[in-house]
């Protein structure tokens, strides 16, 4: 019995709570309070305010004697520019062009806004009515919010009555990220930023963190020659400069900043950096994948096939010398020539790999996969190892599917 019991506590109910869980997801109104308002999600995830549906929606009239007409002055108004975190409010006119009285309903609005009046809960034939939103500008650049009314007209049920406008940042960056671009293997890339605020009169960059090894900044004014950003009240210009010789690869992560107002709190701004160290020796053409693997695809069993790729030397000893060539299996053949009529120290060749016409049925398509290695007598280029994927195939036909066959 004590058994029956622990495996109904431990088993049962934990199952029973998932299934109750998931039919409530498929079935209930997921709710929340915000500043003391009702929220409920919809299905694409956004938070509407339910105010007003408790009145229910208008009863739509029947008869064409007595038809109301709703007509909206504008539907979606443009603000324009709001500070941040602060109110505004805009009143949209309904007109009843119809022959019966226009019955009005408050519908759901976006959390940020409400349906803070609706002059008339009916409007008689010929008449106007007034509906008055507000809503909060929030932080991000971009600010746009609904509300819904729901009218008795047959043809217009529902009225979606919208406002647009953009926020003054306090503190934003452009462009938004300090990228380096691609830097020569030796050398050293640059990126510059604007710091602006549309808020504040002024303000310092007080002290920096930067996550990257090798990255140094600077703080310096906005000069005339730099882009004009338009409605800004001050602005600083940050300068990130990388030291000589960093690894290959990509270069990410972020600079972040202690920013001072001249009235107010300190505020930190997070720039993310981005930026790729080039290869001294790299591989380019449309059969090199990027993580360096040679796709020669598949081979007719009796049929040389050979790939054609671009080596590209990025250092200031641009003639590579080749010394030795290995290959795995070593029936793959593979040669550095001379691109078109450039000259050696052009710094561009052209590399060959050739899957000649007496190779065996074979697959190297996954594991293993094949292997090249070009060794150089070059100061700072002495190998390249790159992976070849390829398949020596015989052309038999298994039944109707016309499948190759190794």
């Amino acid at each position: 019995m004590r058994d029956r019991t622990l495996l109904f506590a431990f088993v049962v109910v934990p199952l029973l709570g998932v299934t109750l869980v998931t039919w409530l997801s498929a079935t209930a109104t997921f709710t929340a309070t915000w500043q003391g308002k009702k929220l409920e999600v919809t299905r694409n995830g956004r938070w509407l305010y339910r105010e007003g549906l408790s009145q229910g929606k208008p009863t739509v009239a029947a008869s064409p004697e007595e038809m109301p007409r709703a007509v909206a002055i504008e539907l979606i108004h443009d603000f324009g520019i709001m500070n941040p975190l602060t109110m505004g409010q805009h009143a949209f006119v309904i007109r009843n062009e119809g022959l019966g009285p226009l019955v009005l309903r408050k519908g759901p609005t976006t959390c940020k806004c409400t349906l803070s009046k609706l002059s008339r809960g009916e409007i008689g034939p010929g008449e106007e009515g007034v509906v008055v939103l507000d809503w909060n500008s929030g932080r991000d650049l971009l600010y746009s919010h609904e509300a819904t009314i729901y009218t008795n007209d047959p043809n217009q049920s529902e009225l979606h009555f919208g406002v647009t406008g953009k926020v003054r940042q306090r503190l934003s960056a452009v462009p938004p990220t300090a990228s380096f671009g691609g830097i020569a293997p030796d050398g050293s890339g640059k990126a510059e930023v604007i710091l602006y605020s549309q808020v504040w009169d002024d303000f310092e960059v007080v002290r920096g963190e930067c996550s990257v090894a090798g990255v140094s900044w600077k703080v310096g004014a906005v000069t005339s020659s730099d882009a004009t950003l338009g409605d800004v009240l001050s602005a600083r210009k940050v300068t990130l400069t990388t030291a000589e010789g960093l690894p290959q690869g990509s270069l990410s992560g972020y600079l972040r900043l202690d920013i001072q107002p001249v009235e107010g709190d300190a505020e930190t701004l997070e720039l993310p950096l981005d930026g790729q160290v080039l290869r001294r020796l790299a591989v380019y053409g449309p059969a090199i994948t990027m993580d360096g693997v040679i796709d020669a695809g598949q081979v007719e069993k009796g049929r040389a096939k050979t790939t054609r790729l671009i080596l590209k030397v990025r250092d200031p000893d641009r003639e590579l010398r080749v010394t030795r060539i290995t290959t795995t299996p070593d029936f793959v053949n593979a040669k550095v020539v001379a691109y078109n009529h450039e000259t050696p120290d052009a710094g561009i060749m052209r590399l060959e790999v050739e899957i000649p016409s007496n190779a065996p049925a074979c697959s190297y398509l996954g594991v293993p996969l094949g292997d090249l290695r070009i060794e150089f007598d070059h100061p700072r280029i002495s190998t390249l190892d790159l992976k070849i994927k390829f398949a020596v195939v015989a052309q038999e036909r298994i039944g109707n599917q016309g499948q190759a066959k190794l």
